[in-house]
């Protein structure tokens, strides 16, 4: 039976090369090669393998393929699967045919087989668009193969491996084939997929596929009746896809509860006739203008033309006509095979987009991951019309102001000074809409510069750039890559450039084979090397995956059209990560929640930038469940253990034998061992350790602030040791942040900072607790000398840090934090030693000597580490107004539980302040994760 199949099958190949005038007996052998070679093969159905190639050079005869495509579809996979070689059909067959053989093998049909082999999958993608550009017949040979798999894909056991295949399907060739107009296939395959993807749901749409096709059938003589007197050759019903119908189900839009709209394509003579036909329908039927799209005079990205318009009909069904001439209604459904196949071939200029192959496949050490985003992006991904002086360029959806202005100038975009949308003047790092009118300025002098890298999401507009940077003159370069590496070091936590070492540099000039460090500056300015790549060889791991973000919660308002256009231009990949629901609203406005789960940070980006492109949608709120959960958690802690301090040290000098001497010499012993035990592991098991230079230890200024540190602490348990309350002793440190920066500015002369009104300004959580420091600082109940000792501690606090900040930019110690602490921590118990002798260590009991040295461990070191953790993770927050309101509020809880002291009146003025702060804070401080790609577009939201 499948023998017979197969022999029915060339017939009708035959009978097609006989109409064509082929060289039958080159077809014939064809054939009889590809049967010869593949005779001992089965498929996965227990059909002979024979059947998959013959039937692949049937459906290219759908196509009308010409003859070189029709053989090389007839061998294909006699090359992969055989001891065929190249050279033999070359030799037989010629030149031409074994070039399009090879092409199509080079993307492997096992491709994207698991996520760890994502490098080699790509690069074979690479391979196989690269030669796609050359020749376009290479795609479509491909997408009628794919075809006939996914026709045949139950014949696969594996329902994990089936719905691999149906997801690259729908990532990769249904966006090809939507790219090249082959709408036919393109829903086909779309259908073939959802099937494998998500089964339940795609039966049940069967059946609404056959109830909206006899709805549409009843409604059919009724618009031919209405339409009699209109220029029309042919009136057909269009069959609408069930992925298609999928997608508006997923987003249960008022227009999927009621019913998809009845679609016609109306085929006539003229373009003439069709603006004719357009005006008939607007006359007869109630129509939506929002829906109304001209592709006649604004072809689409893959050369499709024709007018869509929507009307409504008496019963409130919605009507949508698709109007072209029979030229167009072909390329409809055939695409790019209408002008692909015979003598006259014009693949150079049938589809704009594959001009783009060439920057995303020529550069041969990109990187595989940022290859397939721009492959993604650029490729396969929607595009839009934009009109510029020049000319009308068309863009991938997600580009700016500055792509539209390097892909219709070219050169002379680096000149660019100015940039104007629809008239208005914008950032050249606005995104761009459908049919925006751009207006360039330019300068006299280039402008070109590194950032617009990050801006230019077009692999073309990108390579325009580098190419503009490489004309830099070479200090400059050297200047800008330094820079660019610093930033990048700093949002990765790895420090300085100045920490790394000379060895770990010279890895880095090996790894990319640069002669010297001039040169590796150089060609980061240009954007040759990508700072995320150097990270990674420092790290020692390159094959780290996408750091992934837990849970994102987004609120967005908008009608339910804009909406669901909205959610329908996520790749399918990310809907599986996403999840929504309808928190309030109707048709026209309503509220959804969209809940973002384990997604990357680029993912993230896109859906981002999709949101911010809605002008129709308002984003309500942003919100990372993990990254709040995580601040609360370390908020609570840190104010907990910081909160309880000084009441434990309260309690320990006043109830124990423990004196202020013993307990500074004992804390500082502590958190040394402590934190020297950690370190040591943590350098043991780093391989970051070898990429850092030592912090030296002998440093002058080392021994400044770690005296001022020991003197802190010192004088902080002498206030306490004098019975001051501790509320009193965390009320008085807030004279240390006017004082600190009254002193800053003093000592640079408001060279570097701002003036102290607008510093203080910018703290109204310290000026409201201002108030209640005057009032208890005049207690009668805290003593003459207890606050002598507290006036010390403010006064070496803001010495200590004024010197550390001072410290820091000279030697440039961020990713050595904890060196730096530890070696304090050193310093301060070096320091410690001098007072053994003069201390009654005889007097002191056994168990105080425990109690002190948990006290150190549990008040010292445990919130060391969770708040310099915490600001390494997080930027831009209050963090210091958030923790000493939080630490205030459990010193009176913590004196009223563990002291039993109520709140006196002064204190009670100093807890409203508190409180007042506290809301201030919550209400306008704002907070944005480091590494976030978005922090403009999110403001901007």
């Amino acid at each position: 039976m499948t023998h017979k199949k197969t022999e029915l099958l060339f017939q009708k190949i035959e009978k097609y090369a006989r109409s064509k005038k082929f060289d039958l007996k080159k077809v014939r052998s064809a054939y009889s090669l590809a049967t010869e070679a593949h005779k001992d093969q089965k498929r996965h159905s227990g059909e002979p393998y024979i059947i998959h190639p013959v039937t692949v050079a049937y459906y290219l005869t759908q196509n009308q393929c010409d003859e070189e495509t029709l053989i090389a579809a007839l061998l294909h996979d006699a090359v992969e699967d055989t001891p065929t070689t190249l050279k033999e059909i070359e030799n037989a067959f010629g030149k031409e045919i074994t070039q399009l053989i090879d092409g199509s093998t080079k993307f492997d049909k096992e491709a994207f087989r698991e996520e760890e082999d994502l490098d080699r999958n790509i690069e074979s993608l690479r391979k196989w668009f690269a030669i796609m550009r050359k020749d376009i017949r290479v795609a479509v040979m491909k997408l009628a193969d794919r075809l006939h798999n996914m026709e045949t894909l139950q014949s696969i056991q594996s329902e994990k491996k089936q719905q691999r295949i149906a997801r690259e399907t729908l990532n990769i060739f249904v966006k090809l084939a939507e790219k090249l107009s082959m709408t036919d296939l393109q829903n086909r395959l779309a259908d073939l997929s959802l099937a494998y993807l998500d089964t339940e749901n795609s039966k049940l749409l069967q059946k609404t596929q056959q109830q909206e096709i006899k709805e549409g059938e009843r409604l059919l003589p009724q618009v031919k009746e209405k339409l009699k007197d209109a220029p029309i050759q042919n009136i057909y019903l269009e069959t609408p896809g069930i992925a298609r119908m999928y997608e508006k189900k997923i987003h249960q839009t008022q227009e999927i509860a009621g019913a998809l709209p009845v679609t016609y394509s109306i085929i006539t003579e003229t373009v003439k006739n069709c603006y004719d036909i357009l005006a008939s329908i607007h006359q007869t039927w109630e129509v939506e203008d929002s829906k109304f799209e001209d592709y006649i005079n604004n072809p689409a990205s893959n050369g499709y033309q024709g007018i869509h318009t929507t009307a409504l009909s008496p019963r409130g069904r919605y009507i949508r006509f698709k109007i072209r001439t029979a030229k167009m209604d072909e390329y409809s459904h055939r695409g790019i095979t209408l002008y692909c196949f015979g003598e006259n071939r014009q693949e150079k200029n049938i589809s704009f987009w594959l001009q783009n192959l060439s920057h995303v496949t020529e550069k041969d050490k990109e990187e595989s991951q940022i290859f397939w985003e721009h492959l993604q992006k650029d490729i396969l991904e929607r595009h839009i019309c934009v009109h510029t002086d020049k000319d009308n360029v068309l863009l991938p959806f997600h580009s700016t102001a500055l792509d539209a202005a390097l892909h219709s100038y070219g050169k002379k975009a680096w000149y660019l000074e100015k940039i104007f949308i629809n008239g208005s003047e914008c950032s050249l790092y606005t995104p761009l809409k459908e049919n925006d009118t751009i207006h360039c300025q330019f300068s006299s002098t280039p402008k070109v510069h590194h950032e617009w890298l990050e801006y230019a999401d077009t692999a073309s507009a990108q390579a325009l750039i580098q190419e503009g940077l490489k004309n830099m003159k070479e200090h400059q370069k050297i200047a800008i890559g330094k820079r660019i590496l610093n930033e990048a070091f700093l949002k990765s936590n790895l420090g300085f450039l100045e920490e790394v070492t000379p060895a770990a540099f010279d890895n880095i000039l090996k790894e990319y084979n640069v002669q010297n460090i001039r040169s590796f500056y150089a060609n980061v300015a240009e954007g040759r090397i990508k700072p995320t790549s150097v990270i990674k060889i420092l790290q020692k791991n390159k094959n780290k995956k996408l750091k992934k973000i837990q849970k994102i919660i987004v609120k967005a308002s908008g009608s339910s059209e804009a909406l669901y256009e909205f959610f329908s231009e996520i790749p399918h990949e990310m809907k599986e990560k996403i999840s929504f629901s309808l928190k309030k609203g109707n048709i026209r406005r309503m509220v959804v929640k969209y809940s973002l789960q384990n997604i990357t940070e680029k993912e993230w980006q896109t859906f981002s930038l999709l949101l911010h492109r809605k002008n129709s949608i308002q984003c309500l709120s942003i919100r990372e469940t993990s990254k709040y959960g995580y601040i609360f958690f370390s908020f609570c802690a840190i104010s907990l253990l910081w909160g309880l301090d000084p009441i434990m040290a309260f309690l320990l000098l006043q109830k124990t034998s423990i004196t202020p001497f013993a307990l500074t010499i004992i804390r500082f012993w502590t958190a040394s061992i402590f934190l020297g035990v950690f370190l040591i592991i943590k350098q043991f098991f780093s391989k970051r350790s070898l990429t850092q230079k030592t912090l030296p230890f002998f440093k002058r200024k080392l021994f400044w602030i770690s005296l001022c540190l020991f003197g802190i602490a010192l004088g902080s348990y002498m206030t306490l040791q004098k019975k001051t309350l501790p509320s009193d002793y965390i009320l008085g440190l807030g004279l240390y942040i006017p004082l600190f920066l009254t002193f800053t500015s003093l000592v640079h002369q408001e060279r570097q900072y701002q003036s102290l009104k607008q510093k203080l300004s910018q703290t109204p959580f310290f000026l409201l607790v201002l108030v209640g420091i005057v009032v208890l600082f005049f207690k009668s109940s805290w003593n003459t000398e207890g606050k002598l000792w507290m006036f010390i501690v403010v006064l070496l606090f803001s010495l200590y840090s004024f010197l550390v900040e001072q410290y820091h930019k000279e030697s440039k110690i961020l990713a050595r934090y904890s060196w730096f602490q530890l070696y304090l921590f050193l310093y301060c118990s070096i320091l410690g030693t001098l007072f053994i002798p003069f201390i009654p260590w005889a007097l002191i009991r056994i168990q105080d000597y425990g109690l002190s040295i948990g006290y150190a461990t549990t008040f010292t070191i445990i919130p060391y580490i969770l708040y310099f953790y915490l600001i390494k993770k997080v930027k831009n927050i209050v963090i210091i107004g958030y923790q000493i309101s939080g630490t205030l509020l459990v010193v009176f809880l913590g004196e009223m539980f563990f002291l039993n002291i109520l709140p006196s009146t002064q204190s009670t003025i100093a807890l409203v302040s508190i409180i007042l702060g506290t809301v201030l804070i919550f209400k306008f401080s704002k907070f944005q994760y480091k590494n976030n790609p978005l922090e403009n577009q999110i403001s901007n939201l």
